[in-house]
């Protein structure tokens, strides 16, 4: 009886361990009402998140891309959403972009949007230093450099994120947001 009750529990722990190693990957996206909505399997389920874009994206546009690029296990994920600018007049915008740096909280009831930052715009002139987002699995943090960023200039932001999904946000003279 005690080897069946051992192995039990090593069966257990393994996949209560799996659970929270497993990655969350992109099952669809498409626009529902003006909003982006992303279903994503967890490993153990499947979460649907709905996200809100602002007035340069028209409210019919599809993302063009959805990226993952930093992943929490069983915590949450970490995306960046891409769609076509919002068309202005004398050709601007035309051919534009604009991307969003998302974090989704995933270890809950339901996934839920924790952090929103928009990281290149044609429409409001922000753009992204090369290599401008950076993930860093071990500490679970974003950092972003900004050419022209949502302030005007240049600027840079660190993104920590917390075992339940929750955000902190750094900015370079300590905590800013």
């Amino acid at each position: 009886m005690r080897i069946a009750c051992w192995v039990s529990a090593l069966l257990l722990a393994s996949a209560c361990s799996s659970t929270r190693t497993a990655k969350t990957t992109i099952v669809d996206t498409r626009v529902e009402d003006g909003r982006t909505r992303i279903d994503l399997d967890t490993g153990s389920s499947r979460r649907v998140v709905m996200l809100a874009r602002d007035a340069s994206v028209p409210a019919s546009a599809a993302p063009r891309r959805v990226e993952i690029i930093g992943n929490v296990p069983g915590s949450a994920v970490v995306l960046v959403d891409t769609y076509a600018s919002y068309p202005g007049g004398m050709s601007l915008c035309q051919a534009g972009e604009e991307r969003f740096l998302r974090v989704i909280a995933t270890g809950g009831e339901s996934a839920r949007n924790t952090y929103n930052a928009k990281i290149a715009s044609c429409r409001d002139n922000i753009e992204l230093a090369d290599a401008g987002l950076r993930w860093d699995a071990t500490s679970s943090t974003v950092q972003i450099r900004w050419l022209s960023g949502p302030g005007g200039g240049a600027e840079e932001r660190r993104i920590v994120i917390g075992p339940d999904g929750a955000v902190t946000s750094i900015g370079p003279n300590g905590r800013d947001r």
